[in-house]
């Protein structure tokens, strides 16, 4: 009686927690089988193209070009639960400017950037640490 009560209680809590968490679902369909490796993502969730636009920011600081640049798409999304979670993103961005109705428009083609950033977040000592290169997918 006890272990079927134990089981109820465990299910309950694991279908509660997991009601709206897509990342939760995704870490399920992980193999159970390999601990610690690396899966695919959903490129398309807008969290990572968040993510791919705070990187493109950390990158456009520390090599100093102050131009506005625009991620174009989030290619490829992989996740590893290694000392925390390390979320690597393949993504491409390009110099763009401002419209005088407030959008924004890519006009510089030959200067687009390909991206590889790595976030490591450690949620329990609340520290994000990113890495991020970009190289012109064009050299002119």
């Amino acid at each position: 009686m006890q272990c079927i009560c134990i089981f109820a209680l465990i299910l309950c809590l694991s279908i509660t927690c997991g009601l709206g968490d897509e990342s939760i679902a995704e870490v399920k369909n992980a193999d159970p089988a390999c601990p610690g490796c690396e899966f695919n993502l959903n490129p398309n969730k807008p969290l990572y193209r968040e993510m791919a636009r705070n990187a493109l920011r950390i990158y456009l600081r520390r090599v100093g070009i102050h131009q506005l640049h625009r991620v174009l798409q989030v290619e490829r999304v992989t996740e590893q639960v290694v000392n925390g979670i390390t979320t690597r993103i393949n993504f491409s961005a390009a110099p763009s400017i401002c419209l005088p109705n407030g959008g924004v428009q890519t006009v510089y083609w030959f200067n687009v950037l390909e991206c590889y950033s790595e976030t490591l977040e450690q949620s329990w000592l609340n520290k994000t640490d990113t890495k991020v290169s970009c190289t012109k997918l064009i050299l002119n």
